[in-house]
C-alpha cells in the first residue's frame, strides 16, 4: 500500500480546526475564530508522517546523494521532497521532538526515535545548510540527515513498530464502532433525531488551573444530570472526547443526540452550552455552538451532520457518521498525555428498541414530507427548568 492512501494530511486538519479554533459572537453572529497557534504543528506534523511513510514505502527516496570531488569539495543533492523534509525536521526537532504530554503517532514517534538514536541534542545541535560540516561530529549536516533517515528505515521495519500502528489502529476502530453503534441504534428507536454538536471548555483565564480530574468531574456531573434535569433529560444518547491544546486548554468535544419534539438545534444547543457554563462549571466554563456555524462541518468535504436529520436522509447520516469517524480516529494521530489508565473518550449506553411500530417506507425524495417525519417545533421553551423528577435516559451515566 502506498502512504499516500491513507489521508492522515485531513486528519491532522481535522486535530487542527477542533483543538485551535474557538467560537466567538461577534456583530451578534457566531463565528469561528483561529488560535495564534493554529496551523503551525500540523504543516510539521504532516511533512514527518508524510517523510516516514515515504521511508517505509522505499527507504532510498529520501535523503541526499553525497559526493566528495577529487580536492575533497563535497556536492550534497537532495532527492524528490528531501528539501522540505528536512526544513521541517529542522523545525520539528527544535520545537517538538520532546514536548513530553504529546503522544504522537507511531510514524512520527519513529523519527523522535531516530533523533535520539543518532545522538543529537534539541540544545545543542540545529540542522543547518546541508552541506555545512557539524565540528563536534566531523560529519556534513546532510550527512546526519542521511543517518537518520537509515534510522527511522531500520524503525518502521521492526516488528515493535508493526505492533505499535496495530494497537493505535485498533483502538480507533474499537471507537469508531461504538461510535457508529449509537448512531445506527437511536435511528432505530426513532426515525428523526436531532444532532448538537459542542465543545465544553473553560474561560481563558481559568484554562491553566484547570486539570484533567476536574474536567472529568464536569464531564460526569453533566450527564448524570441527564436523570433529574429537564433541559437535559431531552439527551437521547451521546458521544464525547477529551482534547487539549496549548491554548485553548481542556476541553470536551460531544455530539449529543436529542429529542426531536423541536427542530430548534441551534437554540436547545445553545441552552445545553449556558447549562455547562453556569450549573456544571459555576461560571467558569464557555462553549462553542457548532449548530449555529455548519459551514465547519463542510471543511472536510463530508457534508453537514448536525441539526434534524430523519433516518431515511442518506446524505445527512453518511455526513453524521463521517464526523464521527473523524472524533474516532483523531487519537491514532495526536493526543495528550493523562496516563495509562485514562480515558478519553466515551458513549453513552443504547436502550434498544421496547417495541416495533409500523415498518418504515422510504418515500420518493420531493415528494413531501420524510417518512417518519413530525410536525414541525412543538417545542416549550418554557419547560427548561434546572430540575426534574423523572430521567429520559437512565444509561446517560453508565458511559463509565
Amino acid at each position: 500500500m502506498s502512504f499516500e492512501e491513507d489521508d492522515f494530511s485531513t486528519m491532522y486538519e481535522y486535530i487542527d480546526w477542533t483543538t485551535n479554533t474557538e467560537g466567538a459572537v461577534i456583530d451578534g453572529t457566531e463565528k469561528t475564530c483561529l488560535r495564534t497557534e493554529f496551523g503551525l504543528l500540523r504543516t510539521i506534523l504532516i511533512a514527518m508522517e508524510a517523510m516516514v511513510r515515504e521511508i517505509e514505502f522505499d527507504k532510498h527516496s529520501v535523503g541526499f546523494d553525497i559526493k566528495s570531488n577529487p580536492r575533497g569539495k563535497v556536492s550534497v543533492t537532495p532527492k524528490a521532497k528531501t528539501e522540505t523534509y528536512y526544513r521541517c525536521l529542522s523545525t520539528f526537532f527544535r520545537n517538538y521532538a520532546h514536548a513530553e504530554r504529546r503522544v504522537y503517532s507511531p510514524h512520527v514517534q519513529a523519527v523522535v526515535e531516530a533523533l535520539d538514536a543518532v545522538g543529537l541534542q534539541p540544545y545543542g545541535f540545529r540542522f543547518g545548510e546541508p552541506g555545512a560540516r557539524e565540528p563536534g561530529m566531523g560529519k556534513t549536516h546532510a550527512e546526519i540527515f542521511n543517518e537518520v533517515v537509515a534510522k527511522v528505515s531500520e524503525i518502521v521495519a521492526s516488528s515493535a513498530f508493526k505492533e505499535r500502528v496495530r494497537v493505535r489502529k485498533r483502538n480507533a476502530a474499537r471507537n469508531e464502532a461504538k461510535g457508529l453503534a449509537i448512531e445506527q441504534k437511536v435511528f432505530e428507536n426513532k426515525s428523526r433525531q436531532l444532532v448538537l454538536m459542542l465543545h465544553f471548555g473553560y474561560q481563558r483565564k481559568h484554562r491553566s488551573a484547570m486539570t484533567f480530574d476536574e474536567i472529568q468531574k464536569h464531564r460526569k456531573k453533566f450527564f448524570n444530570n441527564c436523570r433529574t434535569n429537564k433541559l437535559l433529560r431531552g439527551i437521547v444518547d451521546y458521544i464525547w472526547k477529551l482534547e487539549e491544546g496549548d491554548e485553548s486548554g481542556l476541553h470536551l468535544h460531544v455530539l449529543i443526540f436529542y429529542t426531536a419534539d423541536s427542530c430548534r438545534d441551534m437554540y436547545i444547543a445553545q441552552q445545553l452550552g449556558e447549562y455547562w457554563k453556569d450549573v456544571v462549571t459555576d461560571g467558569i466554563g464557555q462553549y462553542w455552538n457548532s449548530n449555529a456555524n455548519k459551514i465547519f462541518h463542510e471543511k472536510y468535504g463530508h457534508g453537514v451532520g448536525t441539526g434534524e436529520i430523519n433516518w431515511d436522509d442518506d446524505a445527512k447520516r453518511e455526513a453524521l457518521r463521517e464526523n464521527i469517524r473523524y472524533m474516532t480516529k483523531a487519537d491514532q494521530f495526536l493526543k495528550m498525555k493523562y496516563g495509562e489508565h485514562s480515558r478519553l473518550f466515551g458513549t453513552s449506553q443504547v436502550e434498544e428498541k421496547k417495541k416495533s411500530g409500523r415498518p418504515r417506507v422510504v418515500r420518493p425524495k420531493g415528494t413531501g414530507d420524510l417518512a417518519g417525519s413530525v410536525q414541525a417545533d412543538s417545542f416549550d421553551s418554557d419547560s427548561f427548568g434546572k430540575t426534574g423528577t423523572d430521567a429520559r435516559n437512565p444509561d446517560a451515566g453508565q458511559s463509565e
